[in-house]
């Protein structure tokens, strides 16, 4: 899967009656790459895989992988820039998804 050896993973998640089935990759030697997932005991580069955020499901495959260097510059924070709680957050997208999904 994009250009990479990947393994097999089924999991079964409280309350499933089916396994989900997920694809990771061990080719990156990044240490605990999902830890910030429902994923997060799975060692490997999630490369295939489903996930669910605000009531939307998400299917999510690796096609393509570039390794590049990025500079540093790309990760600096604006001084303008607004740090949100997890609720403000969580707010702020479900108010927003309700708009786009009223122009439906």
């Amino acid at each position: 899967m994009a250009g990479k050896t990947v393994r097999k993973v089924n999991l079964f998640f409280e309350g499933d009656t089916e396994p989900k089935t997920i694809y990771v990759s061990d080719e990156f030697g990044v240490v605990d790459p999902n830890w910030a997932t429902v994923y997060g005991a799975i060692q490997g580069m999630l490369m295939e895989y489903e996930i669910e955020h605000y009531d939307i499901l998400m299917h999510l495959k690796a096609a393509d992988i570039r390794l590049k260097a990025i500079d540093d510059a790309e990760f600096t924070v604006d001084e303008d820039c607004k740090f949100l709680t997890q609720q403000e957050f969580d707010a702020f997208v479900k108010d927003n998804l309700k708009i786009l999904l009223e122009d439906l």
